[in-house]
């Protein structure tokens, strides 16, 4: 990925912040009153209590004790929207003040749909990654121009998650606390060449000759092998914990605008473990095979700021997209090792002589990470949501476990120092069901 994604994105945050900020300045919380449950605006207008959802915007009934002379509304009646009215059992009352207090509420326009107290989600997500850095482990000497078993042939092309949510609200559900989860699940990725289905000798690409193992050079466990294989294990775990705030208040127009401020971890780790095996075409451990493994784990700790816009079409449905950006500290570890049961392979030449090719490190260094998130939002009901749509999220500055083989395998100082120069793209579909309570 390029850099320039996180980049833009954390602009694009920023601008849109600025624009939402500015559209606010119609809407200043402070100057709102706080009207009485039976105080009128105006002849036909009912202010909502604060609990209230979009069914509260009705008519007066007529009121025996209101003083003679005052205008009574029409009869109190449910608004339909393009799907219909609600069902009435998910309704608010609107004498019930539970949500509210004199400091926060209620404001002039009550939320489209219930916020008050607590709400949770619970989905799936099905993502997929850009591709990596091209790394290749074999060759063929029929033709040694082709370049065979490499790092790709393992990747995951698609790959289930799950994600959930659970937050809270406060003052009138102008505010709210939210907790997120999400991981992708790849599991083990794993593919295999057998020297049978290549012409010639199945050999191995870089120098195993500089490397000895098991009472020899490396490259006798290596090249004219039975199967080479490569197998691959990835980690995608999310949480974050935001501040939402609302810069219009909710129900007022069809547009709503969030600010997000909040903290995140993230957490990215890759396994690469290439093997060979002269004596069979079956892994079982034993001290003729020989592995090099590669394992980096990225752990990134740092704040987010961004916003949320939900766009209401209709009654029932909603557009909404969601834009975060931040910078990072990416807390790195890396390993790499070649070797099997036999022990450690060793350098036998040059200035590594007699070190053990079993070298591992750890470092912090930044790291930017934005996400875009578009999706649409339907409301069965005042308290259930049903929701999906697309996620991408960009990551530079991390460490890839294909950008952390040196091409001379004597080089084990080199391999020692990490490489945190690799981007990182997720992006794929999701599905929530959420629930206010």
């Amino acid at each position: 990925m390029n850099v320039t994604f996180c980049w833009t994105t954390l602009v694009v945050v920023v601008l849109s912040s600025i624009s939402s900020l500015a559209h606010a300045q119609t809407y200043p919380f402070n100057s709102v009153q706080n009207p009485a449950t039976n105080q009128r605006r105006n002849s036909d207008y009912f202010a909502p209590a604060a609990k209230a959802s979009w069914a509260s915007y009705k008519y007066d009934q007529p009121d025996q004790s209101s003083p003679s002379g005052l205008a009574q509304g029409p009869p109190y009646s449910t608004p339909a929207g393009p799907m219909g009215s609600l069902p009435s059992s998910d309704a608010y009352s609107l004498t019930d003040i539970s949500c509210g207090s004199a400091t926060c509420g209620p404001v002039l326009c009550a939320p489209c749909d219930s916020r008050c107290g607590w709400f949770a989600s619970a989905g799936g997500l099905v993502m997929t990654r850009d591709d990596e850095n091209f790394l290749p482990f074999s060759y063929a000497t029929g033709n040694e121009a082709v370049q065979l078993v490499t790092n790709r042939d393992a990747d995951f092309s698609a790959a289930g998650g799950v994600e959930a949510r659970l937050g809270r609200y406060f003052c009138c559900g102008q505010s709210s606390l939210e907790f997120v989860f999400w991981a992708v699940i790849p599991g083990s990725q794993s593919y295999q060449l057998l020297g049978s289905d290549v012409v010639g000798d199945l050999n191995g690409i870089y120098n195993w000759d500089q490397l000895d193992y098991n009472g020899g050079t490396a490259d006798a466990f290596v090249n004219n092998a039975m199967v080479h294989r490569i197998q691959r294990d990835f980690e995608f775990q999310n949480y974050e914990i935001n501040w939402n705030t609302y810069l219009l208040p909710p129900g007022c127009g069809a547009l709503q605008v969030q600010t997000i401020a909040g903290f995140r971890v993230f957490r990215f780790g890759e396994t690469i473990d290439f093997g060979a095996d002269t004596a069979d075409t079956v892994f079982t451990g034993a001290a003729d095979e020989i592995h090099y493994n590669i394992n980096v784990d990225n752990r990134l700790y740092g704040f987010q700021l961004g916003t949320r816009n939900e766009y209401r079409f209709s009654q029932r449905w909603s557009f909404t997209a969601r834009i975060l950006a931040g910078i990072f500290a990416n807390d790195v570890y890396h390993q790499s090792r070649i070797g099997g049961a036999a022990g450690d392979a060793v350098v036998n030449n040059g200035p590594n002589n007699g070190q053990a090719f079993n070298v591992s490190g750890s470092g912090t260094n930044l790291s930017l990470l934005g996400e875009l998130d578009f999706g649409l939002m339907f409301r069965p009901t005042y308290n259930w949501q049903i929701s999906g749509g697309y996620r991408a999220m960009g990551v530079s500055g991390l460490a890839l476990a294909s950008n952390q083989l040196y091409h001379d395998l004597r080089g084990v100082n080199d391999v020692q120092d990490i490489e945190v120069n690799g981007d990182l793209i997720l992006h794929g579909g999701y599905f929530q069901l959420s629930y206010n309570y």
